[in-house]
């Protein structure tokens, strides 16, 4: 068998994408907040209903829906509702109008500009996700489900950025054969 290096490379890299844009990472930043902001944000952007699906099952409306004061907190939350809803970094930076957002996931940073247009990227993520919720059935919902959701996100992503390193490598090896052979 050879070394399980690909699993280990996944293990440190999930510890450290826990931390940055996670459950992990949204429960520090709520924890960090007054829960009255936070609460007054969920009833603005969230339908109730969504709310009390989620109630019913002890769990907080930040887990499933974006809001600002959480994002304004943490910027590089947004990678976890990304992650939430299924979407590769490609396929979400892609839409229209949301790739300005991309520095917020990438280095944390919120700039006036995001700001400005931050209350409509949470009334858009709010839809997507209230449509996952219906998709998926309140019954089904749990915190441990929402987690697997994203993870199911990160490990094609991980997969991908392998692939490229592996490819970069393949690329300088062949060109250093060929200009050993030249």
């Amino acid at each position: 068998m050879p070394a399980p290096q690909l699993q280990v490379d996944f293990a440190l890299a999930l510890e450290r994408i826990r931390g940055m844009y996670l459950q992990e990472a949204l429960s520090a930043a709520a924890a960090s907040l007054d829960i009255a902001t936070i609460d007054s944000d969920l009833a603005r952007f969230v339908p109730g209903d969504s709310l009390s699906q989620l109630a019913g099952h002890g769990l907080r409306g930040e887990l499933m829906f974006a809001v600002p004061c959480v994002l304004r907190k943490n910027p590089r939350l947004l990678g976890y509702y990304r992650l939430l809803l299924g979407f590769s970094q490609k396929a979400f930076y892609g839409i229209a109008g949301v790739g300005q957002f991309r520095s917020m996931e990438n280095s944390g940073s919120l700039n006036k500009a995001q700001e400005y247009a931050l209350s409509s990227l949470c009334s858009a993520l709010t839809a997507a996700s209230a449509a996952l919720l219906d998709g998926i059935g309140a019954r089904r919902i749990s915190r441990e489900l929402l987690d697997d959701l994203a993870l199911l996100t990160v490990g094609p992503q991980l997969r991908g950025g392998y692939n490229v390193r592996a490819g970069t490598a393949g690329i300088v090896r062949v060109f250093d054969a060929i200009a050993a052979i030249v």
